[in-house]
């Protein structure tokens, strides 16, 4: 089976969002993309689970430094905060100045972006963004943070989505379970 066949019967799909990382997560990401991937194409289970929803594409948007002109750090948005994106520059200007801005090349997020269920595909992409500090944190800390973090956004998908049909708790316990397995495979 190829991977479109997979990744088009998969109900959970990892996706980059912006190509670039630093140095401290590329082999953890190249994990994600490939290995993590391809266990979630054989361990979920999308039969048993209703016809709801086709796919959850989790895109992740990683900081990254590519020169003094090519670079992006994202500060995380604290929870609470409900901001529209044309909030998201006047927002940080309250937390950091406009040199600092500029000098670093901040940009605020939230940390999960979960869009709506598209009711003619039967997808739903969730943008998780991720702060420079992350890359600089042990690799196995990262493969659990990115499946913790991806749990979360599932279950956020769940009580949203909850009137849709979808096996939601069987699908988040097998989500759970291959990204255990994953992470105990990459130490």
């Amino acid at each position: 089976m190829s991977t479109r066949q997979q990744r088009d019967e998969c109900p959970v799909w990892f996706v980059r969002a912006i190509s670039n990382c630093y140095p401290g997560s590329a082999e953890v990401l190249r994990s994600v993309f490939h290995e993590l991937n391809e266990m979630l194409a054989t361990g979920l289970r999308p039969c048993s689970y209703g016809h709801g929803i086709k796919c959850i594409y989790i895109y992740l948007a990683m900081s990254f430094d590519d020169g003094p002109h090519c670079r992006t750090n994202l500060i995380i948005a604290p929870e609470g905060m409900k901001l529209r994106p044309a909030e998201y520059y006047p927002t940080l200007l309250t937390m950091h100045s406009a040199e600092q801005i500029e000098r670093e090349q901040l940009y605020l997020r939230p940390r999960f972006a979960i869009g709506p269920l598209r009711r003619s595909t039967g997808e739903i992409n969730v943008t998780i963004s991720f702060e420079r500090e992350f890359s600089f944190l042990p690799p196995e800390r990262q493969r659990g943070l990115i499946a913790e973090y991806a749990c979360t956004a599932l279950r956020r998908i769940a009580v949203r989505n909850g009137k849709c049909g979808y096996g939601f708790e069987s699908m988040i316990a097998d989500f759970e379970a291959v990204t255990g397995a994953w992470r105990e495979r990459n130490g």
